[in-house]
């Protein structure tokens, strides 16, 4: 029993550490790594409107748009 309590207990311990540093490290990136995360955020963002920025495509969704 004290074993399993020794394990889960460094386990804890490990994490925290973990999170810790890997908070620290995001304070002093901030400005590199915000960047990043609202690109990764964009792939998963879902259309609502109907607008994408795709680019080349856009002038053919608003000419297919206006025959309609």
């Amino acid at each position: 029993m004290a074993s399993m309590m020794d394990s889960l207990i460094g386990a804890a311990i490990i994490i925290v550490f973990i999170s810790l540093v890997g908070s620290k490290i995001y304070q002093h990136e901030k400005e590199q790594i915000d960047p990043i995360i609202d690109k990764i955020k964009g792939w998963f963002h879902k259309d609502v409107e109907g607008e994408n920025d795709l680019g080349p495509q856009d002038d053919f969704e608003i000419a297919f748009k206006g025959q309609m």
